[in-house]
């Protein structure tokens, strides 16, 4: 096709765009064509199949490698941590045992005095006194809040002791 002198410009630079277009289109089914021939050649190759089989087996065994060296750090880390809580826990069982040691022979002394008789008793009276210190404080019109910073208890416990009062006294309402 010939252009005149006298062909506007937007015909010109659409034959231009249209040929660009074409152009482009006849590249890209062209380029597709070679990369589609050149898959073809690999997967019929033996030996191109070969080394792609042991590249992924190296990634692979890479991969792995890297979780083994994961587990394995993290495998570390909880058994330090266990061992951390094993003697811990070691430490905690002797002060037990020690504090047990004390109250048994507290006991004893206290039972040849005639005193306490059993840890059971020991128990019910400081039950008994922690719970009376509660009981006055409320009687005395002290607030759950007030109580709580005299004795040193919880809130929840506090209310716990004068709702167990109630129900045991038949006192409803008072807390």
């Amino acid at each position: 096709m010939i252009l005149e002198a006298g062909d506007s410009f937007s015909t010109i630079a659409s034959v231009v765009f249209l040929t660009g277009g074409v152009a482009m289109l006849v590249f890209t089914l062209w380029h597709s064509l070679k990369k589609s021939e050149k898959r073809e050649r690999e997967m019929t190759n033996p030996v191109m199949r070969e080394e792609q089989y042991w590249q992924r087996m190296q990634q692979a065994v890479d991969t792995l490698d890297r979780l083994a060296n994961e587990i394995d750090g993290r495998a570390h880390e909880r058994s330090e941590t266990l061992t951390r809580l094993t003697q811990e826990a070691a430490a905690t069982a002797e002060r037990l045992q020690q504090a047990i040691e004390k109250t048994q022979s507290a006991a004893a002394d206290a039972k040849g005095e005639g005193r306490i008789v059993d840890f059971k008793s020991a128990t019910e009276a400081l039950t008994s006194r922690a719970h009376r210190k509660v009981y006055d404080a409320f009687d005395k019109g002290m607030s759950i809040q007030e109580i709580g910073r005299e004795t040193g208890l919880q809130l929840g416990e506090i209310e716990l002791i004068l709702a167990l009062r109630d129900k045991t006294s038949g006192r409803a309402g008072t807390a």
